[in-house]
């Protein structure tokens, strides 16, 4: 980074995270004669102007899947060098100038569009050796090649990303549920049949008799898995079968399994 900057580092100002805050970054400054400060604690806006490059910077080339092998990291050196020419010769941008509030309202100006590489040489403190190596760079850029290269690499970068992921595992299929209405694997179809109705016929059948209504749903009940299964009565006139169906593959009927 100080390799391929045309201003003189003066000072770092990074964020509290240990990838900045460490013995390593340290002792540098300390040679070097660098200042070393930091962000503050709960003040998120301290690095504003790098904050908000965060999506269009980063998120949007190489997107926020996961890198982290030997050959994502060599592709991704190689996408943050040419992003770096792309962003700083071709792309302009707007600064603000002065922002005024009138109650609710508030008004911003910004200046004219310029790239980061125009408003470096025509800055008043900038030496003429510099200008001339980012002109001499500038003039060697071929954008539509250039983007196309930043394609290709984001291209083979995600594709790595994804070759790392396991093959996601697909639940058992149930075959004999899937049968169930076909008769296969000793399945049958389960009819919804309403349990009051059915109540309702065997109190009318007894004539008003609760005890007797109950006695015969008690009969014609069979028990399965902690739960009572009820049976149409053939005395009823409709033929027998189950109203409601296990939470297992067998169904009672009467003393039998189906």
């Amino acid at each position: 980074m100080i390799s391929v900057s045309p201003f003189p580092l003066i000072g770092v100002d990074s964020d509290k995270g240990s990838e900045f805050i460490n013995e390593h970054l340290l002792a540098y400054c300390i040679e070097h004669q660098i200042s070393f400060t930091r962000s503050r604690s709960g003040n998120k806006n301290d690095g504003a102007h790098v904050e908000q490059k965060n999506w269009a910077r980063v998120r949007e080339p190489v997107g926020y899947l996961r890198y982290d092998t030997p050959s994502e990291l060599e592709l991704l050196n190689q996408i943050w060098d040419l992003a770096r020419v792309f962003t700083n010769y071709l792309l302009p941008q707007q600064k603000l100038v002065s922002r005024t509030r009138r109650g609710a309202k508030v008004t911003k100006k910004h200046d004219s569009s310029k790239t980061p590489h125009r408003r470096a040489i025509e800055h008043k403190k900038m030496r003429k050796r510099p200008i001339i190596t980012l002109n001499a760079a500038f003039k060697r850029i071929k954008p539509a090649a250039l983007s196309k290269q930043i394609l290709d690499h984001t291209v083979r970068l995600e594709a790595l990303s994804v070759a790392k992921r396991p093959a996601s595992t697909k639940p058992v299929v149930n075959h004999g549920w899937d049968n169930r209405s076909t008769g296969e694997g000793r399945q049958m179809s389960r009819p919804h049949v309403d349990e009051r109705k059915l109540v309702t016929a065997a109190f009318v059948e007894f004539k008003g008799d609760l005890d007797r209504t109950k006695k015969l749903i008690t009969q014609r009940a069979g028990v399965f898995d902690g739960r009572a299964w009820l049976w149409k009565s053939p005395d009823l006139g409709q033929p027998a079968r189950p109203v409601h169906h296990c939470r297992s593959s067998e169904l009672h009927y009467g003393s039998d399994c189906l």
